[in-house]
C-alpha cells in the first residue's frame, strides 16, 4: 500500500497506483495508508486519469465507509473536497457545491475548497456570490490554509491551488 501511495502522490503514475491499490485491497481489505483509505487514493487516481465516474464511486465508498465505521464527523474533509472536484469535472456544479460546503464544515478556512466552490458559482453565472468567495480563498491561502497533508510540503497535491490562479479569477 505504501508503494501505491508513493505512485499516486509522488510519482504520479496513476495506472500503476490503481493496480497496486487494488492488489492491496485484495490482500488487506479496506484499510488506510497515510491517513486515508485505499478507496480515497483509488478515487484520486481515477480523478487524475479523467475517469470521473470511477473517481466518484471510490470517493463515495471512502465516505460511506467512514460514515459506517465511525460516524459522519469522521469523514475527512479531503474526501468531500475531491468528491466536489469530481462533480465539478462532471459539470454537476450544484452537487460539487454541496460537497465543498461539507468540506468547509470541518476546515472552514480551506482555500482550495472555497476556490472551487466559487468556480462552480461562476459556472452557474452567480458572479455576485462567487467574487467574495474568491477573495476569501485568497485571504485564507495567504495565511497558509490549504491542503495540509504531511507530504504537501514535498509535493503539490492534485487540484491544489496557488495565489496566481485565484488572483486571475479576481481580476476577471
Amino acid at each position: 500500500d505504501y508503494r501505491a501511495f508513493m505512485k499516486c502522490i509522488f510519482v504520479r503514475n496513476y495506472f500503476q497506483a490503481v493496480e497496486d491499490f487494488k492488489k492491496a485491497l485484495s490482500l488487506n481489505g479496506d484499510t488506510y495508508v497515510m491517513d486515508h483509505s485505499y478507496y480515497f487514493y483509488l478515487g484520486l487516481s481515477f480523478l487524475q486519469l479523467n475517469d470521473f465516474n470511477q473517481a466518484e464511486i471510490y470517493f463515495q465508498k471512502s465516505i460511506d465507509n467512514s460514515r459506517r465505521n465511525n460516524g459522519e464527523k469522521w469523514i475527512h474533509y479531503l474526501d468531500w473536497f475531491y468528491l466536489g472536484v469530481t462533480y465539478c469535472e462532471k459539470r454537476n456544479y450544484q452537487e460539487a457545491i454541496v460537497s465543498f460546503n461539507k468540506s468547509l464544515v470541518d476546515y472552514s478556512n480551506f482555500s482550495d475548497a472555497k476556490y472551487y466552490k466559487a468556480m462552480c458559482l461562476k459556472h452557474l453565472n452567480k458572479f455576485g456570490l462567487a467574487f467574495p468567495i474568491f477573495k476569501e480563498a485568497l485571504k485564507d491561502l495567504k495565511i497558509g490554509y490549504t491542503i495540509n497533508e504531511d507530504n504537501a510540503k514535498y509535493v503539490k497535491y492534485p487540484y491544489q491551488i496557488d495565489m496566481e490562479i485565484i488572483q486571475l479569477e479576481i481580476k476577471e
